[in-house]
């Protein structure tokens, strides 16, 4: 399945690890991200090591971590028109306390908005970021998709089930911002975006999830 979602063009990368121990939440899944982007910078070629200050988290909420792009209700990935999804995303944006006073993007990158409001088209990242979105790795990626909505739609679904076992309202999950700490993060920064999630699925099972790239 991960092989087919990278040829559609979706740029996520996934492990699936057990922990043990009686450690709190936060260092459980602080220890599953550093695992997971040691590994997969190894895997890529990339210098492995963490930097300081490290790993920057906090908890979020299922919907948040879905993001705009996905209907839980009717399970279903949303594509929608330009002018619908600036107004979406707008409206988060507004709606969010952390960036009211931070609106002065352009719109256009979906969640991926720069935060400098001197210089839009400089890379920093927004500290307490409304979603996630890993719904919209899936519905809107850089060179965008390859092959029909449906298809993507049910490798999706099949994901969801399969390898995160269908996150719900009681799932833990923690989102760690991107950055210069982490060689795997360097492309997204430069333009997509980066982060990594990790999803508590079982007693000892954590998913980590990420996404870097650039155009």
């Amino acid at each position: 399945m991960l092989t087919q979602a990278r040829d559609a063009g979706v740029v996520l990368d996934y492990m699936v690890m057990t922990t043990a121990g009686e450690r709190e939440a936060e260092t459980r899944h602080e220890q599953a991200a550093t695992t997971f982007l040691q590994a997969i910078s190894e895997e890529q070629g990339l210098d492995k090591e963490i930097r300081q200050p490290g790993l920057v988290g906090r908890q979020i909420s299922v919907d948040d971590f879905y993001g705009w792009h996905f209907d839980r209700v009717a399970r279903r990935l949303r594509l929608p028109a330009p002018d619908d999804y600036a107004e979406a995303w707008l409206e988060l944006y507004r709606s969010h306390e952390g960036i009211k006073a931070s609106l002065a993007f352009e719109l256009g990158y979906g969640p991926y908005h720069w935060a400098d409001d001197e210089d839009p088209n400089n890379a920093m990242w927004v500290r307490d970021e409304i979603t996630c979105t890993y719904a919209h790795a899936f519905s809107d990626p850089p060179y965008s998709i390859r092959g029909s909505h449906a298809d993507l739609e049910q490798l999706f679904l099949s994901i969801d089930e399969e390898v995160l076992q269908g996150p719900d309202d009681g799932t833990e999950i923690w989102w760690w911002d991107g950055g210069d700490w982490a060689d795997y993060f360097l492309a997204g920064l430069e333009c997509w975006g980066a982060w990594v999630c990790t999803l508590r699925t079982s007693s000892n099972r954590f998913v980590a999830i990420g996404a870097s790239s650039s155009d």
